[in-house]
């Protein structure tokens, strides 16, 4: 049941003017909130607005693209680096010392071969 059915009409001229004074501060209340809210309209932002920011915002990040590149990139460099760090020059030396060694240790191994046949 709502309150209109429990609450008996009012008989006198006082019981009207309570009910007045208590629709007007209920009124007063309503008003305040009213204007709070509409004191926050002005800083509220527009869809347009919050689109511009989404936009802004997408625009900051790089694409796949853009990132797929720069990984490629990052990883070239990082090779160049790894080439050209000092353990990778001793293993280049290396190989080149070994390779030598090994065509001096031929050539010596067909002098040897040859040598009995030419004297």
């Amino acid at each position: 049941m709502s309150e209109q059915q429990l609450r008996a009409p009012a008989q006198n001229w006082q019981e009207v003017d309570l009910h007045v004074r208590y629709v007007q501060s209920s009124q007063v209340r309503l008003e305040a909130k009213l204007d709070a809210l509409l004191g926050l309209v002005p800083k509220m932002a527009t869809t347009d607005y919050i689109d511009a920011k989404f936009k802004a915002l997408a625009d900051e990040y790089a694409s796949t693209a853009r990132v797929d590149g720069l990984e490629n990139e990052i990883s070239g460099l990082k090779k160049l680096v790894d080439e050209r760090s000092v353990q990778s020059t001793i293993d280049r030396l290396g190989t080149l010392a070994l390779k030598i060694t090994a065509i001096f240790a031929l050539l010596a191994a067909a002098v040897n071969f040859i040598h009995p046949f030419l004297t």
